[in-house]
């Protein structure tokens, strides 16, 4: 449009050395057929609120100018209202180009308040995706790895308003609750049975160290003594004693005994 409005004025001192103009020459008076005949100027003269100046500029040349060019028989007849005139184009150049600079200044202002909300949303996103995606995927890895780690401490934080990875993280908790009574129970179970068997290899060992002792030269006393000795080691009773009975006679009888109080060994 600007370049339409240049054209104008170059095309007003064009006419004005052609002063005096021949009939030839009137063809070249219709300066606004260019503009006139766009939609597309005329809408952005409407949209700018220009377009009565403009018609203004067209009436005055076709109503005044180009009657007074016509009679004009030297160009100092006409050279003023033609500079009055440019000067008029030259206002309503800059006021289309003050209208567009506050526009691109609105579009401007437009595009930095479209980034800082873009800004905004970012970082909104980022946190969203921080908080409730990152975070939660991180802290079921770090519960994977304690349950792998055999830790079933762990627990994952259920928010009032659940998600997938709430969800997710209930099912981790009732997971890990299982895994670790089963493991505990198998621990249990593990320990009994060590504890048993620890407490058979002790009898057997007891048994082979019995007959290992029998069959030493010891005096039979301090044999039996070293028995019993070990046998108050493997079961929870004290004060053992062996007798000998050489007879039916109840009463005469030869008795080993380990006194675990005194801890002093001796033969009755």
């Amino acid at each position: 449009m600007v370049n339409q409005l240049g054209l104008l004025r170059m095309k007003n001192y064009q006419i004005l050395t052609m002063v005096p103009l021949n009939k030839e020459d009137y063809d070249n008076l219709n300066i606004f057929i260019n503009i006139s005949s766009s939609q597309k100027h005329l809408t952005l003269l409407k949209r700018y609120d220009l377009i009565n100046e403009f018609n203004q500029l067209e009436n005055d040349w076709n109503t005044r100018l180009i009657t007074k060019i016509q009679q004009a028989q030297k160009i100092d007849e006409i050279k003023i209202d033609i500079e009055n005139y440019v000067a008029r184009i030259n206002h309503l150049v800059d006021k289309i180009d003050q209208k567009t600079e506050n526009k691109i200044y609105h579009i401007s202002q437009l595009q930095q308040l479209f980034i800082v909300i873009i800004v905004i949303f970012l970082a909104v996103q980022i946190y969203y995706l921080r908080y409730y995606l990152l975070a939660p995927w991180q802290k079921l890895i770090s519960m994977a790895e304690a349950i792998s780690n055999h830790n079933f401490k762990a627990r994952f934080n259920i928010k009032g308003r659940k998600n997938e990875f709430d969800l997710l993280g209930l099912a981790f908790n009732k997971m890990s609750e299982q895994i670790e009574s089963q493991y505990l129970l198998l621990e249990k179970q593990v320990a009994e049975k060590t504890a048993k068997l620890q407490q058979t290899n002790k009898i057997v060992s007891f048994q082979y160290q019995t007959i290992k002792q029998l069959h030493t030269s010891e005096p039979l006393c301090e044999r039996f003594l070293k028995i019993l000795h070990k046998l108050e080691d493997l079961v929870p009773l004290t004060q053992f004693k062996i007798r000998f009975y050489e007879s039916n006679d109840p009463e005469h009888y030869q008795q080993i005994s380990y006194d675990n109080e005194q801890k002093l060994p001796y033969c009755q």
